[in-house]
């Protein structure tokens, strides 16, 4: 149940997404804005959690599932699911 409730709210906000952008263009600078303040915080923490990992020379590497537990990697995972999904759909829409 929970699965289908994620699918729909993901699908129904790429869809706010690609409409909103495809309407205004300052929207859609403002949607691309924060896909890539988004990636590049998703990005960030990954690649530190990667590095604490190494650097500790955890043997098992599970420390580098603490990456879960960071607020701002999830936040920003949240909002790429959408945001890629309607990017995607808008090229599959403005390709001749």
């Amino acid at each position: 149940m929970m699965l289908l409730l994620i699918g729909i709210v993901i699908a129904a906000a790429s869809l706010v997404m690609g409409w909103l952008a495809r309407r205004s263009g300052s929207a859609r600078k403002w949607i691309d804005g924060g896909g890539m303040l988004a990636l590049f915080v998703f990005i960030v923490i990954a690649a530190s959690t990667v590095m604490n990992v190494i650097l500790h020379q955890e043997v098992f590497m599970t420390q580098v599932h603490e990456v879960f537990l960071n607020p701002f990697w999830l936040m920003s995972g949240a909002y790429l699911s959408p945001y890629l999904i309607s990017r995607a759909g808008l090229l599959l829409v403005d390709t001749k």
